[in-house]
C-alpha cells in the first residue's frame, strides 16, 4: 500500500474490527516501516479516530463520563499540552547544534503551557538510562531523548526506552533498522537548512 490515505483507511478498519492493534502486527500486515505506521497512527489520532498506546493503537474510549482525550495523542496536536504536562529531555551535550534543538523544545513546551526539565548525559548509554530514570522518578509524563544508540549498550538502551509507560520521542535519532518494531517516535531537524 503506497498511499498514506489507503494505509490509514486499512489501519482504521483493522482497529475498528479488532478494537486494538499492535505496532509490530501493523508493520507486518501493511508491509511498511514502523516509522510509516507511527506517522499514520499519529494522523488518525490527531483526527480523534484512534488512540495511541504504548506499542500500538486502540479505538478512543467514549463511554459515559469518560475523558475523551486520547492519552498519547501527539503532544502538540491542538497547540497545548494536557494539564500539568511535565516533559523530560535528555541530550548528550549542550554544545554544538544542541542549544538550538534544546531551545526549540523549551519554546514549544512553554508555549503549550508545559514544563521541560533538561539533563545532559555525555554520550554514554549508562548515563542516559540514569538520567531518564531520574526524570521518571520526578514524575515526567513525556520524554524527549537523544540516546546513545551504538553498540550493544545503545541497542539495549533503545529496547528499554521502548518498554517505558510514558511516550518517548527520539530526538535527532531514528530507530535503527535492527529494531524495526521499536515503539518509539522520532523527530529530527534538517541541519543543512
Amino acid at each position: 500500500m503506497a498511499l498514506a490515505a489507503e494505509r490509514q483507511k486499512f489501519l482504521l478498519a483493522i482497529v475498528r474490527e479488532q478494537g486494538s492493534a499492535r505496532l509490530a502486527d501493523l508493520v507486518e500486515r501493511l508491509g511498511v516501516t514502523a516509522v510509516t505506521v507511527r506517522r499514520d497512527i499519529t494522523t488518525l489520532a490527531d483526527r480523534g479516530l484512534v488512540m495511541r498506546v504504548h506499542g500500538g493503537v486502540t479505538l478512543p474510549h467514549r463511554g459515559p463520563g469518560a475523558d475523551e482525550r486520547p492519552q498519547h495523542r501527539s503532544v502538540l496536536a491542538h497547540g497545548r499540552f494536557p494539564e500539568q504536562a511535565f516533559v523530560g529531555m535528555v541530550v548528550p551535550t549542550v554544545e554544538y547544534y544542541w542549544p538550538a534543538v534544546i531551545q526549540g523544545a523549551q519554546s514549544a513546551v512553554a508555549a503549550a503551557g508545559g514544563r521541560l526539565v533538561l539533563r545532559a548525559s555525555a554520550y554514554d548509554a549508562t548515563e542516559d538510562r540514569r538520567q531518564v530514570t531520574g526524570l521518571l522518578d520526578r514524575g515526567v509524563r513525556t520524554l524527549l531523548v537523544a540516546p546513545t544508540n551504538t553498540g550493544d549498550a545503545g541497542q539495549d538502551l533503545l529496547r528499554w526506552l521502548g518498554t517505558l509507560n510514558v511516550p518517548v520521542v527520539l530526538v535527532e535519532r531514528l530507530p535503527p533498522p535492527t529494531l524495526p518494531t521499536l515503539p518509539l517516535d522520532a523527530a529530527t531537524t534538517a541541519h543543512s537548512l
